[in-house]
């Protein structure tokens, strides 16, 4: 199996600043505006993200908004039929400086990883503090994961009907139409059925 890029889909968000969904790490181009957490949030912020099937992921690759800038991010995986995410390590954007004064690294951060999934989850904790970040936000420019896609694992998962993405999802207690279409409608500033 070549390594590639992997597709996937944000299916859920703790909410964002306008104009920043969560949706907009969909597009890699650089002139997308990449997700940025809406002002003055709990913490830890998380993001949960579907593949398109059962993926071995091989790398994950984060860029961080240079000024809503999170000192880590926790990346936890899931495959068809768990109930609960597994955490796999931590992406970092403050490393220990001369002195020992932190330096925040907002360029690409790697993760390498050898696991199967068929969800991934970021949990962000509070930002490092920073000149420009006045409404303690965080926020990813980028997401690029990279791996393999497991043709006959995902076709076995879409084939035993309870097991599909939407049954999954709600196992995740994630309900697609409710909790992500609506919020992501908020951020845009449409107004939403209750």
């Amino acid at each position: 199996m070549s390594v590639k890029h992997l597709p996937f889909r944000v299916v859920a968000s703790d909410g964002c600043a306008k104009g920043f969904p969560a949706t907009s790490l969909h597009d890699a181009t650089p002139h997308a505006p990449g997700w940025v957490s809406a002002p003055f949030p709990h913490y830890p912020q998380e993001l949960t993200l579907a593949f398109t099937g059962v993926v071995n992921v091989e790398a994950v690759r984060l860029k961080c908004h240079k000024s809503f800038v999170p000192a880590q991010v926790q990346v936890s995986l899931a495959g068809v039929g768990q109930s609960s995410f597994r955490p796999v390590g931590f992406v970092k954007f403050v490393s220990g400086g001369g002195g020992g004064n932190p330096v925040l690294v907002a360029d690409l951060q790697s993760l390498k990883l050898d696991a199967e999934a068929a969800f991934l989850r970021f949990s962000i904790p509070a930002p490092y503090v920073h000149s420009q970040n006045f409404c303690n936000q965080v926020g990813l420019v980028s997401v690029v994961l990279e791996g393999s896609i497991h043709l006959q694992k995902s076709a076995r998962a879409l084939q035993a009907g309870q097991q599909g993405l939407d049954f999954q999802l709600l196992l995740q207690g994630i309900d697609v139409e409710e909790d992500f279409v609506h919020s992501e409608a908020r951020a845009a500033g449409l107004e939403t059925a209750a």
